[in-house]
């Protein structure tokens, strides 16, 4: 696990007795909890946090912390510990930091069973570190969801353009098309259109058209595919098609196109 830049260093559940308590103390590493029943006390290094279910904590490396179950009404928590160089990112991105360590998802049920998830997939599979992550990442985006994030613009990470460029950049070789992309991101056309034409002054057809002739450059570039294979895998049905694509965006043929950009940088 030591190249893999994030890896999950711990999880488990508790039940906790009246009053128990752990710390003060210091953690390693990251340490999510979330509180599936019951109360408890978070002393944190921004202050007191008062707890209840579905709501959790995050403990930050380093920092001196102490949490205490109710005595009335002790709380059941599960957690999750995880470290590696995009352990700081990550955190951020979901809205957890030194100043707001406290978090309460939209959907409780869901985060608990993530949580429940790591911890099988840790204990019955050979290379169950690896499956943690994927649970830890959604654990992490769960908490994103419910996370009070300061307002972005349009292009924004969870705006509808980005949603749309992620999924028409990973489909292109599947011949993506405008309702596939108006169905995931959830608008119907005309919105979508709207949006794209915001974001980039293109329609949506447009965008596609020219993420699949960027890729087919970047394909002739960097390998010795036949045209058809190019053709194919930058999405178009073609290398009739491909050839088309070129001359509406200006270029030479793909074949003129691959023999110049060899020649630029002393290919052969």
């Amino acid at each position: 696990m030591d190249s893999i830049p994030l890896s999950v260093t711990c999880c488990g559940e508790e039940a906790c007795a009246p009053s128990h308590g752990w710390g003060p103390a210091v953690r390693p590493y990251y340490l999510i909890h979330f509180v599936y029943s019951g109360r408890g006390t978070y002393y944190g290094p921004d202050g007191v946090h008062h707890l209840r279910a579905g709501q959790g904590f995050i403990i930050f490396p380093g920092e001196m912390s102490l949490y205490v179950a109710d005595a009335s009404d002790p709380w059941h928590y599960g957690w999750v510990g995880y470290s590696g160089e995009a352990a700081s990112r990550l955190t951020g991105e979901a809205g957890l930091s030194l100043a707001a360590p406290v978090f309460a998802p939209p959907r409780a049920e869901r985060m608990r069973g993530i949580l429940a998830e790591i911890c099988a997939d840790v204990a019955s599979m050979r290379a169950g570190e690896w499956s943690a992550l994927g649970g830890l990442l959604r654990a992490l985006a769960e908490i994103r969801e419910g996370a009070d994030l300061p307002q972005t613009d349009g292009a924004g990470a969870n705006s509808p353009y980005k949603k749309a460029v992620w999924f028409i950049e990973g489909n292109l070789a599947a011949g993506v098309r405008v309702a596939d992309v108006a169905q995931f991101v959830g608008l119907c056309r005309s919105q979508l259109y709207r949006v794209f034409m915001a974001e980039s002054g293109l329609s949506v057809q447009d965008w596609i058209l020219r993420a699949k002739t960027r890729r087919a450059q970047s394909l002739l570039r960097s390998t010795s595919l036949k045209l058809s294979a190019v053709a194919l895998s930058a999405g178009f049905a073609s290398a009739e098609q491909l050839c088309h694509a070129f001359r509406r965006a200006g270029l030479p043929s793909p074949s003129e196109y691959r023999q110049r950009e060899r020649e630029r940088t002393g290919g052969c």
